[in-house]
């Protein structure tokens, strides 16, 4: 196949580099490296404007005789970009995959890096995730701040879980690849926050303001705490406007990913109205 760099073939799951590879399914290594897999993840790496480089692809024949198509625009757009290409046998692929049951197409990857100043703050919203702990709900937020067109994701380095784990990869559905997703210290956080000109809003049950009354105008940083405790102390000094989400039925609270669709698609709404 023209245009695409040496196939080399692994069927051992024993292989070194497979048994490597493994490894990214529990932690990102130093190196930055992360694990992608199945066909939307990798269509989004491998996008035009992507913040991901992918430096080795994984398939199976199986796979080929099945996304032919697909495969072809894979394999000569990770070799463009300098990746190493592996065909995998089925016992291979299926140490390095996440799921029971795989699709026989995963990558390796790393992010391009990033800071807190390489968002514009002018663009949307900045979503900062402040001690989150649960994949999914990280990876929901990432893809809601997508699609509100947000600026970015700030994540509270050491108490917020990894965006690039394979749940909140999955749950993100590729948007990490899409814009800044960033890990400060938490002083650092606020300080950058407060330099960007950012109003502060922590999304709080029982908040002063409910958010429908509250001014969500650009620059503007909204802080969504860990799910069982809530915006940090920091955070809270820190604040603004506490903004809370009013619950009328026999619910308690609405979950962290759902406060965070309200309180963005609001903050959305009133920059195309031009208020509250």
């Amino acid at each position: 196949m023209s245009g695409v760099n040496e196939i080399k073939k692994i069927t051992s799951p024993q292989n070194s580099l497979i048994k490597e590879t493994a490894r990214l399914l529990k932690k990102r290594q130093k190196s930055g490296e992360f694990l992608i897999e199945g066909i939307n993840l990798l269509e989004a790496a491998l996008r035009p404007g992507s913040n991901a480089k992918v430096s080795k692809l994984f398939y199976t024949q199986e796979f080929v005789a099945r996304e032919q198509e697909v495969f072809g625009v894979f394999i000569k757009e990770a070799s463009s970009n300098g990746a190493e290409i592996f065909e995998l046998s089925t016992g291979a692929i299926e140490r390095i995959s996440d799921t029971s049951t795989p699709q026989g197409i995963a990558a390796v990857a790393t992010l391009e890096p990033s800071s807190l100043f390489s968002i514009d703050p002018a663009k949307g919203p900045i979503v900062v995730a402040d001690g989150i702990q649960d994949p999914g709900n990280l990876g929901t937020i990432i893809r809601t701040a997508d699609a509100a067109s947000a600026a970015g994701v700030l994540l509270i380095d050491g108490i917020t879980c990894d965006p690039l784990n394979p749940k909140a990869l999955r749950a993100s559905a590729g948007s990490v690849f899409n814009f800044p997703v960033i890990s400060e210290k938490k002083e650092i956080a606020i300080a950058g926050l407060r330099s960007l000109g950012c109003t502060i809003a922590v999304s709080v049950p029982g908040g002063k303001t409910h958010y429908y009354d509250s001014p969500l105008s650009l620059p503007l940083a909204i802080v969504f705490g860990n799910e069982a405790r809530g915006v940090s102390d920091e955070f809270m000094e820190a604040a603004d406007v506490s903004v809370s989400i009013p619950v009328k039925g026999g619910a308690e609270s609405l979950s962290v990913s759902a406060a965070a669709a309200v309180l963005l698609y609001e903050a959305l709404r009133q920059g195309v109205t031009g208020g509250h």
